[in-house]
């Protein structure tokens, strides 16, 4: 597959999305800002009506089931329906590295609009800083993922929530030194 790497120059890159627009990532995704330098991916008019009903105007980063091996790290994400939407990850040496960002602003009245949301097996979710979102993390018959030491604070519906579902999946999961706080339930 192909990959697409967005570093930024020594000034910071930003990735600005119409509203309604997406990354589709079918390869492989490297997003590698630094904490001096974070990438920013963001609405281009954040005051545009939002497709999903609520504050994203995007609709995110979506992974595709053919995409592995992808990492974010040291991005803003903001104003998105879904900030990061995985699901191609399935085996031990495939899974995504989502290390060190900062997810806010994001999601709508979807059950897996806001940070996070998505199908992830294998996966790494570590050291984000998630805020001001409809949900934190919400992952759909995710199994074998590391969510450590995240910040994820005020969510209007749930900070972490790992479904099971009707294909099994939703365990051996691996979550510690998390602080979660001020988050709603619908």
């Amino acid at each position: 597959g192909i990959t697409l790497t967005i570093a930024p120059p020594a000034s910071g890159t930003a990735v600005y999305f119409q509203t309604g627009a997406r990354l589709q990532v079918e390869g492989n995704l490297q997003a590698l800002g630094t904490a001096s330098h974070p990438i920013t991916f963001t609405a281009s008019n954040p005051q545009d009506p939002s497709p999903c009903g609520g504050q994203g105007r995007w609709l995110g980063i979506l992974f595709g089931t053919n995409s592995v091996k992808n990492r974010i790290e040291h991005a803003l994400i903001e104003y998105a329906c879904t900030g990061i939407a995985p699901s191609g990850s399935t085996g031990a040496d495939d899974g995504d590295r989502i290390l060190s960002n900062t997810l806010r602003y994001n999601g709508g009245t979807g059950e897996f609009h806001g940070a996070i949301g998505g199908d992830i097996d294998y996966s790494e979710i570590a050291y984000n800083t998630i805020y001001s979102c409809s949900n934190g993390i919400v992952l759909n018959e995710g199994s074998r993922n590391f969510l450590v030491s995240n910040t994820i604070s005020d969510i209007a519906k749930v900070g972490v929530h790992l479904k099971s579902g009707g294909s099994g999946g939703g365990n051996n999961n691996f979550i510690t030194d998390n602080e979660i706080f001020n988050c709603g339930a619908v």
